[in-house]
């Protein structure tokens, strides 16, 4: 693969933990007005909410120019992400790249549905739309945007919606989060990423560490000679080894499957799931519990990676009969 081809797959599967952690955790709950009235912030990935993300953004990157220090480009990558993702659920469309950078001035970009077919409209860049933003300041631009490719479908409308996250963003329309669990998530998303880059950074050899087959079956067998029981580990659950291997674990099921991390907050007590972070698949409608993925190792080396083989048949089939 590519240069190019590597950043956008790596793109795409950070997006969900992505997106739910900057709704979670980066935006506001509430907002107060100049009258000192409290308003709820809107965040709900709706057209009606580009107002408020835009508002946001311009109270937290004073210029085009700041939005793309290092320090700001996680930000304003995750603004992206989100304006993304409400074009895609209103107009349709999937993201893409563009291998000689220039369309998208080098960043992942939307193709929209039109009239003419799927993925057939004008590209979108959406690093371009949030630059122009922060040029305009008048929170206006990225509903002014989406009204005019809405208008391009007629009457008739968009034929269809999309996601790159597959509603793990918003908990899934089935499954609304509840406040214990939104506190959780918040806490617990942003440090998903960087929890797993600092422990895999931690380890002897960290270039040997993959998302995948490989990368459980190498934590399976670190387990099992680091300690001799599952009391022994679970002792040991806050350290930060153990912390790092559960995030490393669930991340390698979650973009497996591309599904969410969840919170246990309303299962019974003696469910794996309650009190644990899980990662939940709505198209499948399974749930994976990184703790118990650990605890597996010690019955079976080959356990977690045998599980994570079994997921994956399990959403090509149900990729296959969709």
């Amino acid at each position: 693969m590519s240069v190019h081809a590597n950043e956008f797959s790596a793109f795409m599967s950070s997006m969900p933990l992505r997106l739910t952690s900057f709704i979670e955790s980066d935006l506001p709950e509430s907002v107060t007005l100049e009258n000192d009235e409290t308003r709820e912030f809107r965040k709900d990935l709706s057209p009606a909410s580009l107002p408020w993300i835009e508002a946001f953004a311009n109270s937290a990157l004073a210029s085009p120019a700041v939005a793309v220090a290092p320090e700001n480009q996680k930000f304003t990558e995750n603004l992206m992400r989100y304006v993304g993702e409400v074009f895609l659920r209103g107009l349709g469309g999937a993201w893409d790249y563009d291998e000689s950078g220039e369309v998208g001035e080098g960043f992942p970009f939307i193709r929209p549905d039109s009239p003419d077919g799927d993925c057939e409209g004008e590209p979108i860049s959406m690093i371009g739309l949030v630059m122009t933003a922060l040029q305009a300041r008048n929170g206006q631009v990225f509903v002014s945007r989406y009204a005019q490719e809405l208008e391009k479908f007629g009457e008739d409308g968009p034929r269809r919606s999309c996601s790159a996250v597959d509603d793990a963003a918003d908990g899934g329309a089935e499954a609304p989060l509840e406040e214990e669990e939104r506190s959780f998530l918040a806490t617990f998303l942003p440090t998903v990423e960087s929890g797993v880059a600092a422990w895999v950074q931690d380890q002897a050899t960290p270039h040997e560490w993959t998302f995948g087959t490989e990368g459980l079956l190498k934590l399976s067998k670190q387990l099992v000679a680091r300690y001799s029981t599952v009391d022994e580990m679970l002792a040991d659950r806050s350290d930060f080894y153990i912390q790092g291997a559960l995030r490393f674990a669930g991340e390698t099921f979650r973009r497996e499957g591309k599904g969410a991390w969840r919170y246990g907050t309303r299962f019974d007590t003696d469910d794996p799931r309650q009190k644990q972070p899980f990662v939940h698949f709505s198209q499948i409608e399974v749930d994976v519990v990184p703790w118990a993925i650990l605890t597996s190792a010690f019955k079976d080396p080959h356990a977690p990676s045998e599980a994570l083989g079994a997921l994956r048949s399990q959403v090509d089939g149900a990729g296959a009969g969709a």
